[in-house]
């Protein structure tokens, strides 16, 4: 998951980067509307795989955590505890991304995914 997480931050700075620049398109540029709601979904999809990959971090590091003694379980759920922080960081992004979609099904579909993958978080 390492790698997963390595390629999301990767992926999350490219995504931004791109969102900018299109966001400094001459607003006469007649796709630039089009291209800020690819942007924006792009932008909006990466924290939310980021929220997933925790999500499913987190689940693995519980059953785990449930099935070691002492010390290292404790640290089992400290990494618990950073996965949650970091799925919820990207739920955060995520729904600030959401914002600037205009495709109300496709905010939607996101935002229910979204809430899916942040469940998995809920004390």
């Amino acid at each position: 998951m390492r790698v997963d997480f390595l390629r999301l931050a990767d992926d999350d700075a490219m995504a931004f980067e791109n969102f900018m620049l299109v966001l400094n398109l001459s607003k006469e540029d007649a796709n630039r509307p089009r291209r800020m709601q690819e942007s924006a979904l792009r932008a909006a999809e990466v924290p939310l795989s980021t929220a997933q990959t925790a999500a499913e971090a987190f689940k693995e590091t519980q059953k785990a955590s449930k099935l070691a003694a002492g010390t290292v379980a404790s640290d089992l759920w400290c990494a618990c505890h950073l996965f949650r922080a970091a799925g919820q960081s990207a739920g955060e992004n995520g729904i600030s991304n959401l914002r600037v979609l205009t495709d109300p099904a496709r905010t939607s579909h996101l935002q229910g995914r979204l809430t899916e993958a942040l469940a998995v978080f809920a004390l």
